[in-house]
């Protein structure tokens, strides 16, 4: 595949960075992995991943030649079946949620209800738990 270009200086790039892509000790892998951090290596990770909009590819640059070859060995080891090289850093963040797993809703704790106490109250509630033991006591008591 050749990049579609009249700059001789991005096709250079585009056919520069097609043959780092299949080295796995070149300097886009990091241990066999997906290795951004400069611009033209997150361009041409973001082009491997199907990024469409990017804040690493800005058209007419080298960014844009090193995302074309992204996608373009995509689609050369789509074609040969090769395993596909593993996500890491941001676009790893990219395919999955972010943060602390949600709880179930059951488990939510969304009510919330002050109490006025003295501060002897407040400091004995402290010793037996806090809001836990509360929240115990409340699970274990009977209703009605």
């Amino acid at each position: 595949m050749a990049y579609r270009s009249t700059d001789p200086q991005l096709q250079k790039m585009y056919a520069a960075m097609m043959a780092l892509a299949p080295d796995t000790t070149s300097e886009l892998y990091h241990e066999r992995r997906q290795r951004s951090g400069a611009g033209h290596r997150a361009a041409f990770w973001d082009g491997y991943n199907g990024v469409k909009h990017t804040p690493h590819v800005i058209p007419g640059t080298f960014s844009a030649a090193c995302a074309a070859a992204g996608r373009d060995f995509r689609r050369q080891q789509d074609k040969t079946g090769a395993p596909l090289v593993e996500a890491v850093g941001y676009a790893l963040q990219r395919s999955q949620g972010r943060g602390r797993p949600a709880l179930p809703p059951e488990l939510a704790l969304t009510e919330r209800f002050e109490v006025r106490c003295t501060k002897a109250q407040r400091e004995k509630l402290d010793r037996l738990g806090g809001v836990q033991w509360l929240r115990d006591k409340i699970d274990r008591a009977r209703d009605g």
